[in-house]
């Protein structure tokens, strides 16, 4: 998933397949973390890197059954 990707969008798209597939209650939480990394030596930077990380939190049920579940692989 791209940095510029709507949150917003991806959690109705989980939402809607959830209702699809039947479920009676469904939850998404989608969040993204930027992190940034430098390290230096001797006053000098010797690394420099940039993570961007998104995670996908679902809660579902169908009838009694309950399912949770958290990815980190955004992929369609």
């Amino acid at each position: 998933m791209s940095f510029d990707t709507n949150l917003e969008e991806v959690s109705q798209g989980v939402i809607t397949q959830a209702k699809k597939l039947g479920c009676s209650d469904v939850s998404v939480v989608v969040t993204r973390d930027h992190t940034r990394l430098i390290r230096f030596a001797n006053n000098l930077i010797t690394l420099s890197s940039s993570v961007v990380d998104t995670s996908i939190q679902v809660y579902v049920a169908h009838q009694t059954r309950r399912a949770v579940g958290v990815t980190h692989d955004t992929s369609p």
